[in-house]
């Protein structure tokens, strides 16, 4: 597996800043041969952004100045991959366009989409949302990302009690989910973490009210009422 020092460090320094910004809604998934391969948190997409080390089989020989890159979708017109090379500047300008058509995907209302998730999404959000003046760029206080990390790790371990032939696809998307927001704890700001939160128990009471009583239950035992400047009705202590 390559690490940061078999890196060009001009690669290496631009890429890791834009990647930061977009824990979000992209992950790392290292590949052979490649400097980068990343793709969606989406579970259900099969979109990537990847920089190999040597991009023969890609485009046949090259110029070994340039780096090589694929990405999937090629364009906003396509959902076919497209590969390409050029300098880092040309690199950084397609990865920033990646991210930028994934979450145009994101955003974008379907009836594709789950209304049902994302109404109950909405009404924990519109109920739990910080007001502080830095609720929409400050993470939370380390001991409060710890009381939120703890309470992850319980829904990690103990989600599959609750899976059955009809919730499974939602079962894994609430693990899936709970282990990207345990990696975006000390990056996001404090309400973007209530939004990933607000989506767990979206899915949670999606999935049947025993799950999400327990887990709302849970949350009290975990001191998740630390988390914000008021009583959570719906949280016991």
């Amino acid at each position: 597996m390559i690490s940061k020092k078999n890196i060009p460090f001009d690669l290496l320094k631009v890429i890791e800043e834009i990647v930061q910004r977009n824990l979000d809604v992209i992950k790392s998934n290292p590949e052979d041969n490649t400097y980068y391969s990343f793709i969606e948190v989406d579970s259900n997409s099969k979109n990537y952004f990847k920089i190999f080390i040597d991009g023969t089989k890609q485009i046949g020989d090259y110029d070994r100045k340039y780096f090589v890159y694929e990405w999937k979708p090629g364009n906003t017109s396509a959902i076919n991959s497209a590969v390409s090379r050029g300098m880092i500047q040309n690199v950084i300008e397609q990865l920033e366009a990646w991210i930028k058509l994934i979450r145009d995907f994101n955003n974008t209302v379907s009836i594709y989409d789950d209304p049902l998730v994302k109404r109950y999404q909405d009404e924990f959000y519109n109920e739990y949302k910080l007001t502080d003046e830095d609720a929409d760029y400050a993470p939370f206080s380390f001991d409060k990302q710890l009381l939120l990390d703890n309470y992850l790790n319980e829904i990690i371990d103990q989600s599959e009690v609750y899976r059955d032939e009809i919730n499974t696809k939602l079962i894994d998307s609430i693990i899936s989910d709970s282990k990207n927001l345990k990696q975006k704890i000390t990056l996001d700001s404090k309400n973007k973490s209530i939004k990933s939160l607000s989506l767990i128990w979206a899915k949670m009471r999606k999935a049947g009210l025993p799950m999400i009583k327990f887990f709302l239950n849970e949350a009290g035992k975990y001191g998740l009422k630390q988390l914000f400047d008021y009583g959570m009705k719906h949280i016991s202590n």
